[in-house]
């Protein structure tokens, strides 16, 4: 099958110097980033265009909500006159009904939808905030990387120059976990676009079992999953100056040894691609898509053949699990990309880690999570009028979305620190971070620690 293929894409130059005879659609997002639709077999072509600088495909990602309870949390805030007025929260998700009354000043632009994350997101802001303006870029279906990126530039359009947060309560386990990917690369450009600040949701891969880590030492690496599911891929990270062959054991213990790129059958239909460094990216990974594979538990060994290093292996899953996973590098993209500030999520009730959210540090050792907010059993506005209690990252990153708008109208809005943006807003997050007694910081779980209002506006010498 020829296409259409959706790749995101780095070039030089005028958007309008690229072959548009090769595509089928294509959008410009700024700073020289794009995406485009083109037939698989013209990929080669566009490569080889003198514009074209990188491409990588368009990753599928999933908003990361866990459940519903009947409970409400609260968090560390301080009774205070900021409400955000003058400052932008910008959403790309789902259908956000702006008919509901928690919303004061909410735009939508997109179609609707019976997905109610979009409303979730932006209640808590709204509760946060209610001053500032709620502007939601509405994704119907599958949300991919150029979703997210599109809806960044567009927001940044809205926002008219007035000070920008931007949401983002999605995540994919397909990339690196380096925060080295196209797509984080964009978000670390927009970031320092106007006085912008995003903020990603760590992602609930923290008790899913969907990371493998393993150092080979001369050994063979085993990654035994238990397939429950069997469409499913399987990104394998190592260092590009070692060398493996993959072996596969099916759950009747048959074997077969995939040493290079290609399709084959056994117990179900299986693809591997050996994918080279790129210019954003030194590892090396193997790309192994499944379907129909047989249920039961499989084995993912990679044979080492040459080894420069110790032989370090990471492993990450779209569905089911690893009988022996490792819960640290569990936070999403785009949650690891440097400028934006990725939330993890705790009980604020029980003031515990949540277990279900995602745990750093990224896989080349950067710290993440940057800070903790509730995100269990939070109460928050539902379509029609209607009020849920829901649980997740999606749901702890609008608090941090919220108090940065509070923080961006005292500082630029107000003429109080007109540089209250980007990293230096996230440092006060940081600083002002509840933690505690016993517990070392920052740390893989909360980061500097949880979300606290009061410390920071202490520190800012707020006494209103």
């Amino acid at each position: 099958m020829d296409g259409p293929i959706k790749l995101l894409i780095k070039y030089r130059g005028s958007f309008a110097d690229l072959p548009f005879e090769l595509f089928f659609e294509s959008e410009d997002f700024g700073g020289g980033f794009g995406a485009v639709c083109i037939r698989e077999s013209d990929i080669n072509t566009l490569i080889n265009d003198p514009h074209i600088i990188f491409v990588q495909f368009d990753e599928p990602l999933r908003y990361a909500q866990t459940f519903a309870e009947n409970t409400a949390a609260f968090y560390c805030r301080k009774n205070t006159r900021l409400d955000g007025t003058g400052v932008v929260i910008g959403f790309i998700d789902s259908y956000l009904d702006v008919s509901h009354p928690i919303f004061k000043n909410a735009e939508y632009y997109g179609e609707f939808s019976n997905d109610p994350h979009g409303t979730y997101t932006a209640g808590i802001a709204a509760q946060t905030a209610a001053g500032a303006q709620i502007i939601c870029i509405g994704v119907s279906g599958k949300m991919r990387a150029s979703d997210i990126m599109r809806g960044t530039a567009r927001l940044i359009e809205l926002a008219q120059g007035r000070p920008l947060v931007i949401n983002i309560s999605y995540g994919t386990n397909s990339g690196s976990h380096r925060g080295d990917s196209l797509f984080e690369e964009y978000l670390d450009y927009a970031a320092q676009t106007e006085q912008t600040v995003i903020v990603a949701a760590a992602g609930n891969e923290g008790n899913t079992g969907r990371h493998f880590f393993g150092i080979s030492d001369g050994n063979i690496v085993n990654a035994e999953t238990e397939v429950e599911n069997g469409d499913f891929s399987c990104g394998i990270w190592y260092d590009f100056a070692d060398e493996f062959a993959l072996r596969l054991t099916a759950p009747n213990n048959e074997t077969y040894l995939a040493d290079g790129s290609g399709s084959f059958y056994f117990h179900g239909s299986i693809s591997a691609e050996y994918v080279q460094p790129t210019p954003y990216m030194s590892g090396a990974e193997i790309r192994l898509r499944f379907s129909g594979a047989d249920k039961g538990l499989w084995n993912v060994g990679l044979l080492p053949k040459k080894l420069a290093t110790r032989g370090r292996v990471n492993m990450w899953l779209d569905k089911n699990f690893f009988t022996s996973p490792a819960r640290e590098t569990t936070v999403t993209l785009p949650a690891l990309a440097r400028n934006v500030i990725t939330v993890a999520a705790y009980d604020a009730q029980n003031n515990v880690p949540a277990v279900f959210s995602g745990v750093g540090p990224a896989a080349n050792g950067l710290q993440k999570p940057d800070i903790a907010a509730p995100g269990v059993n939070i109460r928050t506005a539902a379509p029609n009028n209607g009020y849920a209690a829901v649980s997740g990252t999606s749901f702890a990153a609008p608090f941090v979305s919220g108090v940065c708008a509070l923080l961006m109208q005292w500082g630029i809005v107000e003429g109080n620190d007109v540089f209250m943006y980007g990293k230096r807003l996230k440092a006060f997050l940081q600083k002002g971070a509840r933690r505690t007694d016993g517990v070392v910081y920052p740390n893989f779980e909360q980061g500097f620690g949880t979300l606290c209002l009061d410390e920071i506006l202490r520190l800012l010498g707020v006494d209103e």
